[in-house]
């Protein structure tokens, strides 16, 4: 019935077919979920996972591992449950997921490069180190056989030497005949254009945006369901998407906090304001999905990402008449992946609650410190405590203890640091 040549065809498009399938980042989809790994935002010991936990998810399509904080020496920053990454990082692809290295955050001091060639170079050993294996290469490579699945440019200056070289460089490797495709990514400020990354945008061709609407004027708090919207700027990014970008496919992913102190003071939104956002930002062609910042802040906010995908497949959610005001008292956490203030909305796959997101995590009926105190140590079961966690995306001055996103720096340790141990799996939430 078929021919050789019918049925090499009918393979290849089967084989296509998975792939297009498996692949976690879909530049043809709205509903992509970014969300950073590496920093242990939340800051306590134990409350990240290793990045093959997290995998497991499949709410999650991308996950941008943070930091790679040298352009020239190659150095990684990531928080403890790193050892293994090589293993995670091919696990996590085999899962379909789009992993990610990102560069260089907040605490970038090299200034960049002294000369195009220096940045070509540059490029050209980060290629090395972590993309496809080169047979006769000498350049160390961090996530060993590992290949990760593109690069994504997080800088906060734009006082940055010769960085328009390093990015096409990097460019032009990713085009040469391969078995894996290699993508390009960029976490922009929100206010247009993003003075930091505007000269990158007008010369690389990037797949995907993940947009900080957050710590600014143009963030996600500026919302405002039936009124003015004329701050959240999401259709100012997608007039660019559409006339400037190099690249008209891009996505354009919204940015957002997830948790009260992943962000700046005011940043956080609860779920409902931000599902009505991404109701908003889905009339934009261009609208890619969401991304979070970062893993630790979303998995100590039970309830939050089911509230968001459940948004991205087209639920609707309307706001509460009235919040209440934090308690000053000690509050009561309920049992698991319950709240005690409830607005229940049935969506996807039953009836979910919303209510008192990120007050404070269940720890079946242990008891929460007073609203946004620190609190700890705890018991190394349980890890899903009542703490707000310390990083924050931020921009404009920023406090010593803290880089840009949120991402606070006490809790940070280097890739090679001695005597890591690996930290207990926080608990997923329900799926």
């Amino acid at each position: 019935m078929f021919g050789e040549y019918s049925v090499t065809l009918l393979v290849a498009s089967v084989l296509a077919l998975a792939s297009s399938v498996l692949a976690g980042f879909d530049a043809a989809s709205s509903k992509n979920v970014a969300v950073y790994w590496g920093q242990n935002s939340f800051g306590q010991v134990g409350s990240q996972a290793s990045l093959a936990f997290y995998c497991e998810d499949t709410r999650i399509d991308i996950i941008p591992i943070s930091f790679m904080i040298s352009l020239r020496d190659r150095t990684l920053n990531l928080g403890p449950s790193s050892p293994d990454l090589e293993d995670d990082i091919k696990s996590c692809q085999r899962l379909g997921k789009t992993i990610l290295l990102s560069f260089p955050g907040a605490y970038y001091t090299e200034g960049g490069f002294d000369s195009v060639e220096m940045a070509i170079k540059g490029a050209q050993d980060v290629w090395a180190a972590f993309g496809p294996v080169q047979a006769y290469s000498t350049i160390s490579r961090p996530f060993g056989s590992a290949v990760v699945d593109g690069f994504d440019f997080d800088f906060e200056s734009s006082d940055i030497g010769y960085i328009v070289a390093f990015g096409e460089e990097l460019d032009r490797l990713r085009r040469y005949p391969s078995d894996k495709s290699i993508i390009l990514t960029a976490a922009p400020q929100c206010p247009f254009p993003d003075q930091a990354m505007n000269e990158l945008f007008e010369k690389i061709p990037f797949d995907a945006l993940f947009i900080q609407f957050y710590n600014n004027y143009c963030g996600v708090k500026n919302f405002n369901p039936g009124a003015d919207r004329s701050s959240f700027n999401f259709d100012a990014w997608d007039r660019w998407a559409k006339q400037e970008s190099l690249s008209r496919r891009v996505k354009l992913l919204l940015g957002a906090p997830a948790n009260v102190a992943a962000a700046g003071k005011g940043s956080y939104v609860e779920p409902y304001v931000l599902a009505q956002a991404i109701a908003e930002s889905q009339k934009f062609e261009s609208f890619g999905g969401v991304m979070f910042w970062d893993m630790t802040q979303l998995y100590s906010n039970v309830g939050f990402l089911d509230i968001v995908v459940g948004a991205l497949e087209g639920n609707r959610f309307s706001t509460p008449s009235s919040e209440p005001a934090p308690s000053s008292t000690e509050p009561v956490c309920p049992s698991y992946g319950r709240r005690s203030r409830a607005i229940l909305s049935r969506g996807f796959g039953g009836t979910l609650v919303l209510g008192t997101f990120g007050a404070c995590s269940p720890l079946y009926g242990a008891r929460c410190p007073p609203y946004g105190r620190r609190y700890g140590p705890i018991p190394s079961s349980s890890h899903h405590h009542c703490r707000l966690g310390q990083g924050v995306h931020h921009s404009g001055p920023r406090a010593n203890d803290l880089d840009h996103q949120g991402r606070g720096t006490g809790a940070i340790a280097s890739f090679s640091s001695p005597g890591q141990t690996r930290p207990t799996r926080p608990t997923r939430p329900s799926q």
